[in-house]
């Protein structure tokens, strides 16, 4: 697997503060994660740790980040030791994803999104599914599968997907971050039904598909009109499952 963000490190720490991010994305990811203290958790695609430090603080007994990326872990345990809350990094390629253990949730955000073939698809959900207890759960972020808004109106929620129309499997897109300046990324169009049949294939049950949902405080913040395209057409949507 290619890894986009070798070059990116700190400029990636900056999406964090996007709208987007904080108020519908954090907001839709922790609803389906629900409780957690007490639980060991994977957080696979980590980055720079973002959810990996959100899910420790949440309560979360251990949680290990992994990515593919040197840069995107070393900047995620410069972000540890300034914080302090006790989540170990570790470079790791989802594709050959050892079992460190058996975790009582896996997170993905977006790591599906990068498979560049199907063969690499069906690893990656058979690596998620061997790292769970028994009845454990997954709780992935993948790019939107349906219509996604363009870059005219894309830009105030902070990045665009740009895809070849029309698209197919496995199509080769660009994803591009609204930073100063702009950050570009590779990744790849998988359709909701491969997704969910790779899922399937590897063990999961329970599949289910939920689109991202605004905060009460965002909606007070920002106001409806200009969360409207989003909601209509979100970059982004959820699936959660079981082991």
């Amino acid at each position: 697997m290619t890894v986009p963000y070798d070059y990116i490190g700190k400029a990636y720490l900056r999406t964090e503060q996007f709208p987007v991010r904080e108020y519908a994305e954090r907001m839709t990811f922790f609803h389906l994660v629900g409780d957690i203290k007490g639980q060991a958790i994977l957080d696979v695609a980590c980055g720079t740790g973002f959810y990996s430090r959100l899910l420790k603080r949440a309560g979360a007994q251990t949680v290990l980040g992994v990515d593919v990326s040197r840069e995107m872990i070393r900047v995620a345990k410069e972000e540890e030791k300034k914080h302090q809350d006790g989540v170990t990094y570790q470079v790791c390629d989802a594709l050959s994803l050892p079992v460190p253990g058996a975790f009582h949730v896996v997170t993905a955000a977006f790591l599906l999104t990068y498979a560049e073939t199907m063969a690499q698809l069906a690893t990656m959900c058979r690596n998620l599914y061997d790292n769970l207890s028994p009845q454990g759960r997954l709780v992935a972020i993948v790019t939107n599968p349906g219509p996604v808004l363009p870059k005219t109106l894309s830009q105030k929620y902070g990045g665009t997907i740009h895809r070849p129309d029309p698209v197919q499997d496995g199509a080769r897109c660009e994803l591009e971050f609204h930073l100063e300046p702009p950050v570009f990324a590779t990744c790849y169009y998988w359709s909701q039904e491969t997704l969910e049949g790779a899922l399937r294939d590897a063990g999961f049950r329970n599949i289910r598909w939920t689109k991202p949902f605004v905060s009460s405080e965002g909606l007070e913040q920002f106001g409806q009109v200009f969360w409207k395209d989003f909601l209509d057409r979100p970059h982004m949507v959820f699936v959660s499952c079981r082991r």
